[in-house]
């Protein structure tokens, strides 16, 4: 299982995301038996559950971020041959960071300041 940092919010890992450390994943089989498992270092864990059951696969969301992948209702649904390898992930964005972005803004604010021209006289008095 891999946990992403999903950085621009597309639910999808691309190569600059890294994995999430410290997130607890949960195995639910038909009997309602549940499994935690944990994220290491790099987003991803291992477990060697019982083959030949359907299972729902879940995170367990921190406050402060919001799941982009899986799409609602946010879990997996799978069914484990014995022997078989399946990789399964989890993408969430931290709310309140926004993803930098190369959008350029003109902060140059004209300014019109009215000048007095003083005309001299030309004509002398009498």
């Amino acid at each position: 299982m891999t946990k992403f940092n999903d950085l621009d919010h597309d639910g999808v890992q691309d190569p600059f995301e890294p994995g999430l450390a410290g997130w607890t994943i949960n195995l639910s089989d038909p009997n309602m038996n549940l499994t935690q498992i944990v994220t290491n270092s790099g987003g991803t864990t291992c477990t060697g559950i019982q083959a030949g059951l359907q299972y729902v696969a879940f995170e367990t969301l921190q406050i402060g971020w919001t799941q982009s992948f899986p799409a609602p209702s946010g879990a997996h649904n799978l069914f484990i041959e014995c022997g078989q390898l399946i990789n399964i992930s989890f993408g969430n964005f931290q709310n309140g960071v926004s993803t930098p972005t190369s959008t350029r803004t003109n902060t140059a604010t004209p300014t019109n300041t009215p000048t007095r021209t003083h005309t001299p006289n030309i004509n002398p008095p009498d």
